[in-house]
């Protein structure tokens, strides 16, 4: 149900998320946001005497369950109320297992929904710049769980390998005890192209070192899983990340090769409006370089301008990645949309020629996130690997 940012579970994915449970004999289970019940139903399968809650804004669909549900107690119901305990009649903190698919919607950071984060052990992510409904419910559900109860949650791609989120990452896999990470194929929900992600946690502590990474079908079966360790999942902990090429070469990255990355601090259509030549995601990339004029702005700031050597990197787009060339001769503006790339000589064409391989295609194309409008963080190009010969390298 697109209009309440709810996009329903399909059934082999509610069996996925309810299979990687490990939990003997729950007694108390609880669906935040039970949309359609596929989750509830998946787990009624598998542990049928346990007493089950389930909660939702949506009173229509709720009636619906009533019919088809009848032993789950049901409560219409904002999930991110900070009495929902008191009013579902279940004390905060008992709660064996919690399983969610959440909404995926921006909130205002409001004083509630720090308690609950701070309630969750989620201290850091109190400063996350920019609050969503996923991220809070989640942190209720952590809320409801007991010392050692378990979380199955489907989560959008922001929380696992947005930069946004590298707080909460944190939080997680130092308070809490996340055990698997299983990556889902895209458009599997109706009506949307998000990426997601089922994350399996226990509250509390624990000594595991490491979390299993996973990669499912589109059946719903797990194909190709990783162990990675904690320590290297704060930056990201998606499976297409870690297990892809970039990770094994033995090479430096653009950071410590002494790269600048900036963007354009211009828009498009600023840039037209001042009547100013630009050069953007829909220009001519062309894979021979860019012979331009000397332009000269005249603007109230100084625009990021590009010159003979830089290499230019599309930053957002369908399309992004393919869009990489070189300045031959002369300067242009950059638009927001693009990322100029400034190198010493010395290692210009291995970084170029690595960015245009198909290794570097591969790197790229695991790297870029977001739903219609894909984006390269700036981060993931600083962490770009270019193999070097040591003659290459500086010598300090």
């Amino acid at each position: 149900m697109a209009y309440l940012a709810q996009y329903f579970t399909k059934d082999h994915f509610s069996n996925l998320l309810i299979q990687n449970i490990d939990f003997r004999g729950p007694k108390v289970i609880v669906d935040l946001g039970i949309g359609d019940g596929a989750l509830t139903v998946a787990a009624i399968k598998k542990w049928r005497h346990a007493k089950y809650y389930g909660v939702d804004v949506d009173k229509e669909r709720l009636d619906s369950l009533n019919e088809r549900l009848p032993n789950v107690r049901l409560h219409n119901i904002n999930s991110l109320d900070i009495s929902l305990g008191k009013s579902i009649k279940i004390k905060m903190g008992t709660v064996d297992i919690a399983i969610c698919n959440p909404p995926y919607l921006n909130l205002k950071k409001r004083s509630k929904y720090k308690t609950i984060l701070r309630n969750a052990g989620l201290n850091n992510s109190v400063n996350i710049p920019c609050y969503t409904s996923d991220l809070i419910f989640l942190a209720q559900n952590i809320n409801l769980l007991r010392d050692k109860g378990t979380l199955g949650i489907i989560v959008p791609e922001g929380i696992v390998c947005g930069h946004n989120f590298n707080l909460l990452r944190k939080d997680l896999l130092e308070r809490h005890d996340l055990k698997m990470v299983i990556q889902l194929e895209p458009k599997i929900f109706n009506k949307t192209e998000a990426k997601t992600y089922i994350l399996i946690l226990d509250k509390g502590q624990t000594r595991t070192r490491t979390v299993q990474l996973c990669k499912a079908d589109l059946n719903g079966k797990i194909e190709k899983r990783i162990k990675i360790q904690k320590t290297d999942l704060i930056e990201r902990m998606d499976y297409k990340y870690h297990a892809s090429a970039n990770k094994n070469i033995k090479g430096k990255t653009l950071k410590e090769l002494g790269v600048t990355i900036r963007r354009g601090n211009y828009s498009k259509n600023e840039l037209e409006k001042a009547k100013q030549i630009y050069f953007h995601t829909t220009s001519n990339w062309s894979i021979n370089g860019l012979s331009l004029r000397n332009t000269h702005y005249k603007l109230n700031k100084e625009p990021v301008i590009a010159k003979k050597g830089d290499i230019l990197i599309g930053r957002v787009g369908r399309n992004c990645i393919d869009k990489i060339t070189f300045v031959k001769s002369g300067k242009i503006a950059v638009t927001d949309c693009v990322y100029k790339v400034s190198i010493s000589e010395e290692f210009r064409e291995a970084v170029y020629n690595r960015l245009k391989s198909e290794e570097g295609k591969i790197y790229l194309q695991k790297v870029i996130h977001g739903v219609c409008a894909q984006v390269l963080s700036k981060k993931d190009l600083e962490n770009f690997k270019v193999f070097v010969y040591k003659r290459h390298v500086h010598k300090k």
